[in-house]
């Protein structure tokens, strides 16, 4: 069974190191500009942002739920799963990815200071790794069409 640390060092990579799949999330996120980050390759997909913040929303759950603090049901419908995109533009981009980083950070701390976890822990974090990478990939996908193409 992983260690904690084993996933802290994992989430680290993800953010900013040199994973194996490609660009790490702030190598992506530094590339793209406040306006493309709003901009939805066509009406009704995600725009960077909101894929952002849906995967700091997880991120949150799990640290929520290593520290067996139920005070918010995460759940798939929640509406901080999936905000407006005028709630998200008036965040701001900038805004949008400190909060993500404090999020980060706030993980990899909890990590860190965890002894052990549970086998639903570990589940829980290999679903969230798999989760980023494949959010990751989106954002790839969002920020190459933005380049090529006039987003909406």
């Amino acid at each position: 069974m992983k260690k904690p640390s084993e996933f802290a060092q994992k989430f680290e990579e993800l953010y900013a190191g040199e994973p194996w799949f490609g660009e790490s999330i702030m190598t992506k996120l530094n590339s793209i500009t406040s306006e493309r980050a709003f901009q939805q390759p066509s009406p009704g997909e995600h725009s960077v942002a909101e894929l952002l913040c849906h995967m700091e929303f997880w991120r949150r759950s799990i640290l929520f739920h290593l520290r067996d603090d139920k005070s918010i049901n995460f759940t798939a419908d929640h509406p901080e799963n999936w905000p407006s995109l005028e709630e998200l533009k008036r965040k701001g981009w900038k805004k949008l990815c400190t909060s993500f980083t404090d999020t980060h950070n706030a993980l990899v701390s909890a990590l860190n200071n965890n002894p052990t976890l549970t086998n639903d822990q570990v589940i829980y974090l290999n679903g969230i790794v798999e989760h980023d990478i494949y959010h990751l990939g989106q954002i790839g996908i969002v920020r190459k069409l933005a380049t090529h193409t006039e987003l909406v």
